[in-house]
This record gives C-alpha cells, sequence and structure tokens, in this order.
C-alpha cells in the first residue's frame, strides 16, 4: 500500500497552514489546515483508530520492512494510531519511521509497526517538507539556535499563510 506524498505547485497559497515540526529555516513541515482537508483527515483519522485498535488487527507486524515502506504506529506520547514510512532500519530491529501526516519521527521496535490497510491511504500525506524560501544562514553552514528560535517563535503552531514557490533545482 502506498500513500500520495503532495506534490504543490509553485504560485500556490494555503491560507490555513500549520507549521508543526521544525528543524530549523532550511527543513520544517508544513500541513494544510484548511477545514475541508481537516475534516477529511478526521474522519480517515477516527477509521484508522477503530481498526487498529482492535487485536485482531495487529497480530501480525509489517513483515520484511523496507526503506520506504508505508506503515501505521502508535507515537508513544498519545498511544494513537498514526500513518508513517520507514525511513531508517537499525541492525538492533529497531526502526525509525516518520509519521507522514505531522512530520516528527520516532524510533519503534520492528514488531510494532504495522501493514497500512488501503481505506486509509487514499488521502496524501498531510505534511510538505519544506524550506524557507530565498533564506540561508548566515555563514552558509548551518542555522544557529537564535535564527531557529525566532524562527519557531515566528510560525510554530500557529495558523499561517504559506506560498509554495518553485526552487532552483526542485520543488
Amino acid at each position: 500500500v502506498r500513500v500520495k506524498m503532495q506534490v504543490i505547485k509553485a504560485g500556490t497559497i494555503w491560507r490555513n497552514a500549520d507549521i508543526p515540526i521544525i528543524d530549523h529555516p532550511s527543513a520544517f513541515f508544513v500541513c494544510n489546515q484548511d477545514p475541508r482537508v481537516a475534516e477529511q483527515f478526521h474522519m480517515m483519522a477516527v477509521e484508522m483508530n477503530a481498526h487498529y485498535n482492535k487485536p485482531a488487527n495487529t497480530a501480525l507486524p509489517l513483515q520484511n520492512p523496507a526503506i520506504g515502506d508505508f506503515c501505521v504506529a502508535r507515537f508513544s506520547e498519545d498511544q494513537h494510531w498514526y500513518r508513517a514510512r520507514v525511513v531508517l532500519i537499525h541492525s538492533n530491529e529497531s526502526i525509525l519511521i516518520v509519521f507522514i501526516d505531522y512530520g516528527n519521527s520516532e524510533t519503534k521496535p520492528a514488531n510494532e509497526i504495522y501493514p497500512m490497510q488501503e481505506t486509509i491511504s487514499h488521502l496524501p500525506a498531510m505534511t510538505v517538507a519544506c524550506t524557507l524560501a530565498e533564506s540561508f544562514p548566515r555563514n552558509e553552514n548551518f542555522w544557529t539556535a537564535e535564527a531557529t528560535e525566532i524562527f519557531n517563535q515566528l510560525v510554530k503552531n500557529r495558523i499561517v499563510e504559506v506560498q509554495f514557490q518553485q526552487g532552483s533545482d526542485q520543488q
């Protein structure tokens, strides 16, 4: 089962966007909070949690996970089920996943990651990885903690308007 990853056209504007995860101004996730999109996502999340809360539906973990596989796992902080994607497999049977609808990540034991049912794969991933346009760290290598904190204070977990632009070689 695969989930469509969003490709946003240059010039697109999300008037109700949230930025839930920020590593620094060149690496953060944007989530569309348009009420119509949010309602569809909420209905999918309710269905997903109802399905995976039944022990019979979590009897068999994802078999032979590979980088790029889509899956479902519980987030350790709230114990709810979320859609995820395998990004790294450690040698000790633990797997780094990114929760595709929020942008956060977590390392889980292989036996706590489950196959994604097809009915929850139809909505595209809710977050889009972004970088702040035409903005670069002063020393060109990395953002200072102070610059990252200022960016955090300005936009994290607030409703903002986001305009997508075409990068030099990428979306």
